[in-house]
């Protein structure tokens, strides 16, 4: 997605995406200890989350910089 104030969201397992000014997106993850799918969350300009950088999932449902 892009434009300002978009919205990603990317459910496939070990997805990808970036975020655009005022955006968010939402990245799929497996919860090995709750043997569940869950979803991470990130919000353009909060905890850390900057445009135009690639982000991913860690099997801790941490969201990082790819």
């Amino acid at each position: 997605a892009t434009g300002k104030k978009s919205i990603c969201v990317a459910i496939g397992l070990n997805s990808k995406t970036q975020v655009n000014e005022d955006g968010c997106f939402c990245l799929a993850w497996w919860d090995e200890k709750g043997n569940r799918p869950r979803l991470a969350v990130g919000y353009e300009g909060e905890n850390g989350i900057k445009r135009g950088v690639m982000y991913g999932v860690d099997k801790q449902g941490n969201i990082i910089e790819i």
